[in-house]
């Protein structure tokens, strides 16, 4: 019996007398009492139908309704996790000690439930597709930020090794590239570079191996059109990174080029082409020809090509 028809205190196969919206099972002389839902009655979506229903209007480009189904989701996830004992404040990642004393690549499970792991996989999953629908509405810095947390939840729970783990950081660093930080966007790509092996991520998980493509491709033709665009020759756009000036700022961004092998002003046209056609096969291959994703790849790679 399913809960969107009616519930049931004890089930069997009796003999059923119907009063009203309620039944009534006689079996072994005992009588059981079902109770049905009024009429018209629906039951609450649950925070999984919701995600669904978020990713399919991301799909279909309604992203404030989208938004709001998704944000509704989150906080039915939430209040799931608070009654298993799990706290969300501070600790998306694994805790300090857990990554000075086992593989700092993860999972860091040893801590958590399977129910505890699967809640915090749960909330993951509607942070990262959030954090999609606010990248495609231009919402950047709130949507690296959504992102940064999925990555936190995905690293304790599966691991940089993961390919939810790549796809989610690789378009954290495509939000911090389009909000303007692209040395911070640049270190973050350079984590995926460095954690995944593209070719067997590729083989093995071709789907996400094709998002990885399509979000690096964005992020350095962005990276290329903003620094060698119209207004390259200029001092100003050689020399920005999208923080703020001071010596915080340039100490936030010698930090930031320390670790990474990228250089956003080094990416050029040529090197914009060149990833948005691999992103453009990727895509095809796991996808299809005609798949949304194709077909944005597919424009990606004709913007790349005219230097636009």
């Amino acid at each position: 019996m399913s809960d969107e028809s009616f519930r049931a205190e004890a089930r069997g196969d009796g003999r059923v007398h119907q009063s009203g919206r309620d039944q009534y099972i006689i079996e072994d002389r005992r009588t059981f009492h079902v109770h049905r839902a009024p009429p018209g009655h629906v039951p609450a979506p649950t925070s999984a139908e919701q995600l669904a229903r978020g990713e399919e209007l991301l799909a279909s480009g309604e992203f404030t309704q989208a938004a709001a189904v998704l944000r509704e989701a989150l906080r039915a996830a939430e209040s799931d996790a608070r009654e298993q004992g799990l706290s969300l404040a501070g600790r998306q990642g694994p805790r300090a000690v857990q990554s000075l004393f086992q593989d700092v690549h993860g999972p860091f499970r040893d801590d958590l439930s399977v129910a505890q792991t699967e809640t915090l996989r749960h909330i993951a999953g509607i942070q990262y597709a959030l954090g999609r629908v606010l990248l495609e509405a231009g919402e950047y810095a709130e949507s690296e930020y959504v992102l940064r947390v999925t990555v936190g939840l995905l690293w304790r729970t599966r691991g940089t090794h993961h390919p939810d783990w790549a796809t989610a950081q690789m378009h954290r660093a495509l939000a911090a590239g389009l909000s303007g930080r692209w040395d911070r966007a640049m270190s973050l790509a350079s984590d995926v570079c460095a954690s995944c092996d593209q070719e067997r991520l590729g083989r093995e998980h071709p789907r996400e191996a094709a998002l990885v493509e399509l979000a690096y491709a964005r992020l350095l033709t962005a990276a290329a059109a903003h620094f060698h665009g119209a207004d390259a020759g200029s001092g100003a756009v050689r020399g920005g990174s999208g923080t703020t000036g001071g010596l915080l700022g340039r100490l936030s961004r010698a930090l930031d080029r320390g670790i990474s092998e990228l250089r956003a002003e080094r990416t050029d046209w040529d090197t914009a082409r060149s990833a948005a056609r691999r992103s453009e096969r990727a895509c095809a291959a796991a996808y299809g020809e005609t798949h949304p994703y194709t077909e944005a790849a597919r424009a990606l790679r004709l913007r790349a090509e005219r230097g636009a």
